[in-house]
């Protein structure tokens, strides 16, 4: 095999590999990805903390009605209870009585608001605690899809990379020096093949000497446009 085609050979591998290793990559972003579930599970969350809330406030709620009730039903006693004969006595007591009623019903109001809310509350809660069942459901099918994924690109390298140590073994050492030089400087295609005195990557005619040189084969013609390595059958 002509050496420049071994550089063509072992740039389709890294070409692989490098094609493996982007989506090694991916893979790993996507395992470690919950964004989906961490933010069901913040609003559940979120959500479980105003009920909590609502919980004391109403109770609070309920002990101030209760509280009020209480001294409602003293106030009622002695207006009707026949121990005050004061008339103006029994107008005060009248207008606390009347005072704490209306207190009574902004209280009762506002429990049964909240009750409301507490119904509400529990079935959004509900939701969220379903759909974020459901996102579990695909994020483990997924998870377990990626995981295989990634054993099998794991495995894919390993043999990719075997093959390429063999491949550099055998390689001409001063078309490599160059190939792994045009790499390292981030040159995609670091070979390019001529197709009718043409450069295969820059697409620019090359001097008829310079196409002779590169079917040698042996040591790596640069493309005069673009410094490629030219391989020419």
């Amino acid at each position: 095999m002509p050496d420049m085609r071994l550089l063509l050979d072992l740039q389709i591998l890294d070409q692989e590999l490098m094609s493996a290793f982007n989506r090694l990559g991916l893979i790993d972003d996507a395992l470690e990805d919950r964004h989906e579930l961490i933010q069901l599970e913040n609003r559940i969350a979120e959500n479980k903390r105003f009920n909590e809330k609502m919980t004391v406030e109403h109770k609070d709620l309920e002990l101030k009605s209760m509280s009020l009730k209480e001294k409602a039903n003293k106030v009622e006693n002695r207006l009707y209870g026949g121990s005050v004969f004061n008339p103006r006595e029994l107008g005060d007591l009248n207008q606390e009585l009347g005072g704490l009623n209306k207190d009574i019903g902004t209280l009762d109001e506002r429990i049964l608001e909240m009750m409301l809310n507490f119904d509400v509350l529990q079935e959004r809660i509900g939701e969220y605690e379903r759909k974020l069942a459901e996102a579990n459901v695909v994020w483990t099918s997924e998870h377990e899809k990626l995981v295989k994924e990634k054993q099998d690109l794991t495995n894919v390298v390993s043999l990719l990379t075997d093959q390429r140590e063999k491949m550099v073994q055998v390689a001409n050492p001063k078309g490599l020096m160059v190939y792994e030089r045009l790499r390292m400087g981030k040159i995609n295609n670091p070979v390019a093949e001529v197709l009718r005195n043409i450069c295969g990557v820059c697409r620019v005619s090359l001097p008829t000497h310079h196409v002779q040189l590169a079917k040698g084969g042996k040591d790596p013609i640069l493309c005069t446009s673009c410094g490629r390595i030219l391989y020419a059958l």
